[in-house]
This record gives structure tokens, C-alpha cells and sequence, in this order.
């Protein structure tokens, strides 16, 4: 997935990352944050997965999803798929810790 990248090229990285996320992920899928940073959402909340949007250099990839009854962008670093044996949750989490750890 990564191969001819360089590790310190966080751009291509973050890229790579996103689309194979995009394309490997089943929309919507149904997260609670396990990390909270930002405002009222905090540790333990739903928020249902519809779609990656973009990526910064601090939150890494950000998701849309449905937050109680409005939209909400969260950075996917700080969710978890809810159904523990999902192929979902094994690639959120991969993701986490490659994110953790970059």
C-alpha cells in the first residue's frame, strides 16, 4: 500500500491513507469516539460514519457523520467502530495506531 513512499512524506502518506480508507471502509458506519479534543463531543459519543472528507497535518483524516441530530467533521483518529469484529474497526485501528505512532 505504501510501498516507493517515503516515510517522512506525510502528504503522500496521509493520501495513500485516505483512499485506501475510502475504498475499504462500509459507509455509514456506526463509531464512538474514544479520544475527545473538541468541544461538545466527548468520549463515549456516537457519531455514525458517512464519508472522509480531508486531512490536516495536527488531526490527521477527518470524517463526516451524524452527531445526535446534526452534521459533525471528526478526525477518525479518535473514533471506533463500534462492532469489535468488523473489518471496519481493524482498519480504523490500524489507522489509529499508524496515526499514534507516525
Amino acid at each position: 500500500m505504501f510501498r516507493g513512499i517515503k516515510l517522512d512524506n506525510y502528504i503522500e502518506l496521509y493520501e495513500k491513507w485516505e483512499e485506501y480508507l475510502s475504498e475499504n471502509l462500509e459507509f455509514p458506519l456506526e463509531t464512538k469516539v474514544v479520544e475527545s479534543e473538541r468541544g461538545k463531543i466527548r468520549d463515549g459519543a456516537k457519531i455514525k460514519l458517512l464519508e472522509l472528507e480531508d486531512y490536516d497535518d495536527m488531526y490527521g483524516i477527518f470524517g463526516i457523520g451524524k452527531y445526535e441530530r446534526g452534521a459533525v467533521t471528526f478526525p477518525i483518529c479518535n473514533l471506533e467502530a463500534i462492532d469489535k469484529k468488523s473489518r471496519n474497526y481493524a482498519l480504523l485501528r490500524d489507522y489509529a495506531i499508524w496515526f499514534a505512532n507516525r
